[in-house]
């Protein structure tokens, strides 16, 4: 965490980081109909 750059952005699939608030929250559904969840962070 502490090597990423201010603005660094990251993106997380079906998991969140500890102690991260996430900007946004994306669910989708992929070909097969399953569900996945993508968390956007900003540092």
């Amino acid at each position: 965490e502490k090597q990423l750059k201010k603005g660094a952005r990251v993106v997380c699939h079906d998991f969140e980081m500890s102690g991260w608030t996430p900007e946004r929250v994306v669910r989708v559904e992929d070909q097969e109909g399953r569900q996945h969840t993508l968390f956007l962070y900003r540092r």
